[in-house]
C-alpha cells in the first residue's frame, strides 16, 4: 500500500520537527539506525529491543572510542563530558518522569497544530472540479446502490443504467 501525498507530507513534517527540536524520539531512532548498521542487525529487530539496551550499547561504544582516542581535542571533550555527567549525577525518577511528560505534551501540541494547519490548507483547496455525492444516502441492495437514489450534485437526476 503506497502512502498518499498528505501522509508523506505529514511524515516529512515529523522528521523535520525531530531534527530541528532534537526530540528524544528522533534521537532514539537515529541510535537504532546506528545500531542496525554497526551490528548488521535488521532495523525492525533493533526497534523491538529494549531502549535501555540499545542506548547503553551506543554510549558504551561512543565513550570507549572517545577515551581511547589519540586526539587531544577528543580527549578534552571526553573529560569535559565525563565531568559534566558525573557532576549532574542521577536525578530522582519523579523529576525525570515529569520532564518526559512535559516534552511529550509539547510534542503532542505541536503535532496537533501541524495537523490543524494541514486541514485548513485542505479546506482552502478548490475542490469545485471534483464531483460531490449528494446528501441522499443510497438504498443499498446487496453491494449495488439503487440507481434511482444515487446521483452526483449538478446532474439533472438519478443515474441511469446503460
Amino acid at each position: 500500500m503506497a502512502l498518499n501525498g498528505d501522509q508523506l507530507r505529514a511524515l516529512r513534517i515529523l522528521s523535520l520537527h525531530g531534527a530541528d527540536e532534537r526530540t528524544y524520539e528522533a534521537w532514539y531512532k537515529s541510535i537504532c539506525r546506528w545500531y542496525s548498521k554497526e551490528f548488521h542487525t535488521p532495523l525492525s529487530q533493533v526497534m523491538e529491543m529494549s531502549e535501555e539496551e540499545v542506548v547503553q550499547v551506543y554510549f558504551d561504544d561512543r565513550y570507549w572510542t572517545m577515551a581511547g582516542s589519540d586526539s587531544e581535542d577528543t580527549q578534552k571533550a571526553y573529560k569535559e563530558l565525563k565531568d559534566k555527567i558525573l557532576k549532574e549525577g542521577l536525578k530522582p525518577m519523579e523529576k525525570v518522569a515529569a520532564e518526559e511528560e512535559a516534552v511529550e505534551e509539547e510534542e503532542d501540541d505541536w503535532y496537533k497544530e501541524e495537523l490543524r494547519k494541514l486541514q485548513e490548507e485542505d479546506e482552502k483547496t478548490d475542490k469545485s472540479d471534483q464531483p460531490k455525492i449528494a446528501d441522499k444516502k443510497p438504498n443499498l441492495i446487496g453491494d449495488k446502490p439503487d440507481p434511482e437514489t444515487v446521483y452526483f450534485e449538478g446532474e439533472d437526476g438519478p443515474l441511469k443504467d446503460d
